[in-house]
């Protein structure tokens, strides 16, 4: 439950003065509580029989060790405390200039009080008033908690998923293009509750609210290709559009002016309840092929916008980290992951892509980024015939290795294994009722853990790819030729 004893000091006169809004915030609270309650201790998972130990580390350890907070009651940034319980901010940035910690300021950030002098844009702002009186004490943002101009933000980007899944709730701004947009209800005080106008002399109620996709898909916060990140990695979040309040989570979605609580299972099915927002906005580990759930989400990332093009890895570096545990333990390399390395290098674009220029490529006419990964392009991409495609395929290449003088590489540890493969016998192959298709799982593995063919956990080393250049190298056995891909 949360930590605060008496609902009745949580809300303060400048939040939500009508009434209807506030009855929106007081139910709000009540399904978080209830979320809370009703989530059950599960064990560590074992993804394809993997030890959990070994893939899953304790996020509130990660965090511990890796990041710092904001102490809203001593208005300072600190180090996270062991086991923190705190709140994480999803915004967008926007092109404004704004208040970051680096690293001359932090030393001054770090003292009591610090905090009360530091002009903020007006939804970091609101955030914090907003988590005191929610009575959280920690709050997590990425300007404020991660150091600017150091190697401290290249291990924060690595370590976004320990960050997301590891806050107890995730507070969204969908509202506005910029972080001095402020939080609805705080700024102009939206009001849930229906609104009457009066046309030609009639009085007519019109709706409350969109409902949850309407209003939260389309809104610019969620046309960001990092905000898409952390929307996939978040537990729960209450999310705050110009229209109104929502609160998703995993048993459902809802918004502040609907009576219907995601956690009751007897309720009915609401419409904003839909498939599309719980599929496609959501990490469906089991029960789902990996490659399967691997194209869906790159194709979706890959239609989000990026400020900076060097971003591509970066902002997919959470979302990396769990697709290297569904691929068998595998390195992700340029958006890849080298188990799969045969199957992946089948994307197509969906329409005219453009070559992504970084800052930190040699020169303004070429790319830091390999042409043969899709990170190397700006627009969006597909994969075609991905149905079966693990018993299907013949590849017709041969890996080679560009530290030993392009000798082979084991085909198995790159694409499917061959039909003789001797590791065949540590997996069944599965068909699925719902569509028929094929799948494997672990002899002693999770059954609800499903891979697209047999893939065992492995260091790529050797690699068939340069590192250093990115230069992909393999032969051909149409052409018996050697070729390499840049």
């Amino acid at each position: 439950m949360f930590a605060i004893h008496d609902r009745s000091q949580c809300l303060g006169p400048e939040i939500h003065p009508k009434r209807g809004a506030r009855i929106a915030f007081w139910k709000l609270l009540r399904w978080l509580d209830a979320c809370e309650a009703t989530k059950k201790a599960k064990s560590q998972p074992s993804f394809g029989g993997m030890v959990a130990e070994d893939v899953w580390p304790d996020l509130h350890e990660n965090l511990q060790l890796h990041s710092r907070v904001i102490d809203l009651g001593r208005r300072r940034i600190t180090l996270a405390p062991l086991k923190c319980r705190y709140v994480a901010l999803s915004y967008v940035w926007g092109q404004e200039n704004f208040a970051q910690l680096n690293s001359k300021n932090i030393a001054g950030l770090e003292i009591d009080r610090s905090l009360d002098g530091l002009k903020v844009p007006a939804t970091i702002r609101d955030a914090m008033t907003f988590c005191e009186k929610l009575g959280e004490r920690y709050l997590w943002i990425d300007s404020l908690c991660i150091v600017q101009d150091t190697t401290d933000k290249h291990e924060h980007m690595r370590s976004m998923e320990a960050i997301y899944r590891g806050a107890v709730l995730t507070l969204v701004v969908a509202a506005g293009s910029h972080a001095n947009h402020g939080i609805p209800g705080f700024k102009y005080k939206f009001d849930p509750a229906p609104a009457v106008t009066e046309i030609q002399g009639l009085r007519l109620v019109m709706p409350p609210s969109p409902s949850f996709n309407a209003a939260v898909n389309s809104s610019v916060w969620n046309s960001r290709a990092w905000t898409y990140q952390e929307r996939l990695l978040s537990n729960r979040m209450i999310i705050f559009s110009n229209d109104g309040i929502y609160f998703q989570c995993k048993h459902g979605n809802a918004q502040g002016n609907m009576y219907l609580d995601p956690h009751d299972q007897l309720r009915p099915r609401a419409i904003n309840d839909s498939k599309v927002s719980a599929d496609d906005y959501s990490l469906q580990l089991e029960e789902r092929v990996n490659f399967s759930v691997y194209t869906r989400i790159v194709s979706e990332y890959m239609s989000r916008r990026l400020t900076f093009p060097d971003d591509i890895e970066n902002a997919f570096g959470g979302i990396g980290k769990i697709f290297g545990i569904i691929f068998g333990g595998s390195e992700l390399l340029y958006g890849m992951p080298l188990s799969a390395l045969a199957i992946c290098l089948l994307w197509y674009s969906e329409e005219p892509l453009e070559r992504r220029r970084g800052s930190k490529a040699p020169d303004s006419n070429s790319s830091r980024f390999p042409s043969w990964s899709w990170v190397g392009w700006i627009g969006r991409v597909g994969f075609r015939h991905t149905r079966n495609i693990g018993d299907r395929l013949i590849s017709k290449v041969s890996w080679l290795d560009p530290l030993n003088k392009l000798g082979p590489l084991s085909n198995e540890h790159f694409g499917p294994p061959e039909r003789n493969w001797k590791g065949r016998s540590r997996w069944f192959r599965q068909m699925s009722i719902e569509n028929g298709d094929h799948y494997y799982i672990r002899r002693h593995g999770n059954p609800a853990h499903w891979f697209l063919y047999p893939m065992e956990p492995f260091f790529h080393n050797p690699i068939p790819i340069d590192r250093e250049t990115g230069i992909l190298h393999l032969r051909t056995d149409l052409q018996n030729l050697e070729s390499s891909a840049i």
